[in-house]
């Protein structure tokens, strides 16, 4: 599994967003968001999705602000495919 310790790199790209009060608050209650980022920070990462080239370069993204939409496996796959021809 990948972490994300701190959101470090999320917020090297730029997509952490600091929760309202209110938001925080029932997050909190729902799934312990402290607990589950480690810090009292409450700040969330958008839902991306990155693909890399050994140049540095991305050359594909995925990002939503509703972190339950995420990059579909075959979209990805799809894409590198069509880099490998």
């Amino acid at each position: 599994m990948l972490s994300d310790i701190d959101s470090k790199v999320a917020k090297d790209y730029g997509i952490v967003f600091k929760l309202t009060p209110e938001v925080a608050e029932s997050y909190n209650k729902s799934f312990d968001l402290k607990k589950y980022n480690g810090n009292d920070s409450n700040e969330f990462p958008l839902a991306a999705t990155y693909v890399i080239g050994q140049d540095g370069k991305i050359k594909y993204v995925s990002l939503d602000a509703d972190y339950r939409n995420r990059a579909e496996p075959a979209e990805i796959t799809d894409f590198l495919a069509s880099k490998l021809k």
